[in-house]
């Protein structure tokens, strides 16, 4: 059997994530868990049952992620072999690989360990999923540029740079504005941030930094629709001794 329509993965990822963050969003919200002007994404996936329901989803997401990671890998892979590119440029595109299974485990990180419970390994998923992510994005810009114009479109090419120096920005604004957020709070509950709380315009705008930071991300991903549509998989063999 021959699979055709590995192209629809991104598409799913561009509608999936998405449609997590504003579930739980809405469910966060009716149930009072947090204050409906700009939570942190986490901040509404962090108390039951939203919690829950970000947990499944976000996990789910975080292997549809992994699942792209490695076709995009196999993908460039196959070219640069049909191609002579060096050894170097084939090792590198391995490594790549190995970074954005990271950055999606760190999805699945977050997914599982809430702000409230378990704050410090929910940071590292946080910098893994997100961080990571970015350091991926770089290396596959340039990759694109790389293999253009034997993979890809050069108008594509330049709006996954655009994407993902907007996404370096946002990503290290958060950082900085989240730190210093927190290091002004005073209040009582994280998830429930107040004006009187302390660091509170620190707080918006890194979380507003967060959900533009998640949308180029998404946006990224969804680019490699069109590049998968050359992709082929078949049924792999099986057998038995």
């Amino acid at each position: 059997m021959v699979f055709t329509k590995i192209y629809v993965a991104p598409v799913i990822l561009g509608i999936w994530f998405p449609l997590t963050f504003t579930t739980t969003y809405i469910v966060a919200v009716c149930t009072h868990h947090v204050r409906p002007i700009l939570p942190y994404i986490s901040d509404t996936g962090t108390w039951a049952p939203e919690s829950c329901i970000f947990g499944i989803m976000l996990t789910f997401g975080g292997f549809l992620t992994t699942i792209i990671v490695y076709v995009r890998y196999r993908q460039v892979r196959d070219i640069l072999e049909k191609f002579d590119f060096t050894p170097r440029t084939q090792k590198v595109n391995e490594w790549t690989a190995y970074l954005g299974c990271i950055a999606a485990f760190g999805c699945i990180i977050v997914a599982d360990f809430q702000v409230t419970n378990v704050f410090s390994v929910h940071l590292i998923g946080a910098f893994l999923c997100f961080g990571l992510a970015n350091v991926y994005q770089i290396i596959q810009v340039i990759f694109s540029f790389k293999l253009y114009p034997k993979l890809g479109s050069r108008k594509v090419n330049i709006f996954r740079a655009v994407c993902v120096s907007l996404c370096a920005v946002s990503f290290s604004v958060c950082s900085v504005t989240g730190l210093i957020s927190l290091s002004y709070f005073s209040g009582d509950d994280i998830t429930k941030w107040k004006r009187q709380d302390g660091g509170y315009d620190f707080h918006v705008a890194s979380a507003a930094c967060e959900y533009l930071m998640s949308f180029f991300v998404i946006i990224f991903f969804v680019t490699f629709t069109g590049e998968f549509r050359s992709i082929q998989f078949e049924e792999p063999q099986m057998t038995t001794s």
